[in-house]
C-alpha cells in the first residue's frame, strides 16, 4: 500500500478505495479460515450491522476477499457519490494527498465526473496554483460534466483526451501533457 505514495514526484491516491483493497474486520470469527467463500460472504452480509471494520488496509491478490489469520476481510471500495463525507483509503494516503495538493499544478482525470462535494471541497481549499487538467473519458461529450465541475475550482485550463484510457497510454498524449 505504501508504494502508491512513496514516490517523491508521483503519487496515486485512490480516495474511493480499490477492487484489490480490503480492511480487516475486528470481530472475532474463529472458524473464518475454514469457511468457503460463499459461506463467509453470506455470514458477513448477515452480520453487517455488527461488523467492526478496522482502519487496517491490505492489498489482496484474489477475489472474493478471503480471510487471513482468523480475520475476516471487508472490501475497501466505495461508490463515488456526491454527498459522501468520508474517503475509503488509508489515512497515510489522505495525509499524502493533503500535503501534496498545495503544490499540484496538473490533474489527470480518468473516468471521474468531479461531482463529489467532499473531494471538491478538499481541492478548492488546498489547490494554490493554476491547474492544467486532462480529462480522459472515451468520448468528448462525456468530458463535459467533469470539465464543468473542475471549472468551479477556478483557474483551470483543460485538455480533452482524444480517446479512452488505452489510447492515452499507447499514444503520446499523456507524455505531452506531463511535459507541458
Amino acid at each position: 500500500m505504501d508504494g502508491y505514495i512513496s514516490n517523491q514526484y508521483l503519487k496515486v491516491i485512490k480516495v474511493h478505495g480499490s477492487i484489490d483493497w480490503v480492511r480487516e474486520v475486528s470481530n472475532d470469527f474463529p472458524d473464518i479460515n475454514r469457511m468457503d467463500d460463499l459461506v463467509r460472504i453470506n455470514r458477513m452480509i448477515h452480520l453487517a450491522p455488527e461488523l467492526q471494520i478496522s482502519g487496517r488496509f491490505r492489498m489482496i491478490r484474489h477475489l472474493p476477499p478471503s480471510a487471513e489469520q482468523g480475520k475476516a476481510l471487508y472490501p475497501a471500495i466505495a461508490i463515488p457519490i456526491e454527498k459522501k463525507s468520508e474517503f475509503e483509503c488509508p489515512i497515510e494516503h489522505l495525509n499524502a494527498l493533503r500535503s501534496c495538493l498545495p503544490e499540484v499544478k496538473k490533474i489527470l482525470v480518468i473516468g471521474w465526473r468531479g461531482s463529489e462535494k467532499h473531494f471538491m471541497k478538499e481541492l478548492r481549499e488546498q489547490i494554490k496554483h493554476p491547474l492544467k487538467s486532462m480529462i480522459v473519458s472515451g468520448k468528448p461529450e462525456d468530458a463535459e460534466e467533469p470539465r464543468m465541475n473542475l471549472e468551479t475550482l477556478g483557474h483551470s485550463s483543460f485538455t480533452i483526451s482524444r480517446g479512452g484510457f488505452t489510447e492515452l497510454i499507447l499514444g503520446d498524449e499523456l507524455s505531452n501533457f506531463l511535459k507541458a
